[in-house]
């Protein structure tokens, strides 16, 4: 498996006693089960931390495949923490890092759908622009505030700011002065200024490597299996009666 890790040595395994080796399987499938939830928590967690998250739709894409009594006899036993497939097509990268280019299917609607990214811009971050999974409402997207808007050209060719809006609330392109970055934007008074900044279009979104899910991993398991796999084989060799019995 991809990016496993060892918790047990055979030595360790060897130095055990009669019954312990007994009870071993039990024990040992627990406790892998119990640091993959310690784990799949601690993941969600930092999640949390680190993303400005609108739901739990994400934390609830951290799953864990449980171990089993059977794999250990086979000595074939693990746990894991995995991301659904939900959520695997757009946060790996986060954990790496690396340059996103915008899909056919993704694009921020009108001649340019495909060619860039739309990303929302800080007055659609509140929650009452969002669905219940994190989304832009649908009324809020690129597609649907560009809908009456005028465009130049044919053949699909990008947006181009024919009329700088005008009335309060209308959404308009413009480009960004120096940067050329295109934008839609809205005016919030009948004066020209101050202006809303809805979306902000880009060719390219580059992602930096923050998520730190694999060193979470690693972190939890060092600190918490050995006493988690101490403490269960205890309690299996004592229900046993392993102790003085």
């Amino acid at each position: 498996m991809p990016n496993a890790i060892k918790v047990l040595s055979a030595d360790t395994i060897r130095a055990l006693s009669s019954i312990q080796r007994q009870q071993f399987p039990f024990a040992f499938a627990k406790s892998l089960t119990q640091i993959a939830k310690t784990v799949q928590t601690g993941v969600q967690m930092r999640t949390r931390l680190e993303f400005q998250l609108h739901s739990e739709f994400i934390p609830r894409g951290i799953r864990i495949i449980p171990a089993k009594k059977g794999d250990v006899k086979t000595g074939r036993a693990f746990s894991a923490v995995y991301t659904a497939e939900r959520i695997s097509t757009f946060m790996p990268i986060h954990e790496e890092g690396g340059q996103r280019e915008p899909s056919r299917q993704s694009g921020g609607g009108g001649g340019d759908k495909g060619a860039s990214f739309a990303l929302p811009g800080q007055f659609l971050q509140t929650k009452k622009f969002r669905t219940s999974t994190g989304k832009v409402k649908q009324r809020w997207r690129p597609a649907e505030l560009l809908r009456n808007y005028r465009r130049h050209g044919s053949g699909g060719g990008k947006l181009v700011a024919v009329s700088r809006g005008g009335r309060k609330k209308t959404p308009f392109i413009i480009r960004g002065k120096g940067s050329g970055v295109p934008m839609i934007v809205r005016r919030k008074s009948k004066k020209r200024t101050p202006l809303e900044v809805l979306y902000i279009f880009s060719s390219r979104a580059t992602i930096k490597p923050v998520w730190d899910f694999e060193e979470t991993v690693e972190k939890v398991v060092q600190l918490g299996f050995s006493k988690k796999f101490s403490r269960n084989l205890a309690l299996a060799v004592e229900t046993a009666g392993g102790f003085g019995r």
